[in-house]
């Protein structure tokens, strides 16, 4: 089977990864929907590195659930309008004094009265 792998040869030119590392050039096995041709199938050996295979044919590939981050969520603030009352003033009022007119003064005077204290010593 190793002739067979060889025939499938695809060379890959070398290239960078996006991290900035270089990945030297390579050969693999054509692109197909077969896990038993490949190099690195249990079995084969590439003819290019003489390194044995060791992934399983028969495994099904693990895939890892997708995380899900569930977002944060804080209520947005809210700020009550500010409303000022209007100051009230009373209206201020004044009451007029009140002085009757001379018509109504009375004439009459009361007599002044005038205390002196017994003396009972003499």
């Amino acid at each position: 089977m190793v002739g067979a792998q060889a025939a499938n040869a695809v060379s890959v030119k070398g290239y960078f990864k996006s991290n900035g590392t270089y990945v030297q050039p390579y050969n693999r096995t054509s692109p197909n929907k077969s896990l038993f041709d490949n190099y690195s199938t249990k079995g084969n050996v590439n003819p290019y590195t003489g390194n044995y295979g060791t992934v399983n044919p028969y495994k099904l590939p693990s895939y890892s659930s997708p995380s899900y981050k569930i977002p944060s969520y804080s209520a947005p603030s809210y700020t009550a309008p500010s409303y000022s009352i209007p100051s009230y003033k009373a209206p201020s009022y004044s009451i007029p004094s009140y002085k009757a007119p001379s018509y109504y003064t009375p004439k009459y005077t009361a007599p002044s009265y005038s205390y002196t204290p017994y003396d009972y010593n003499y």
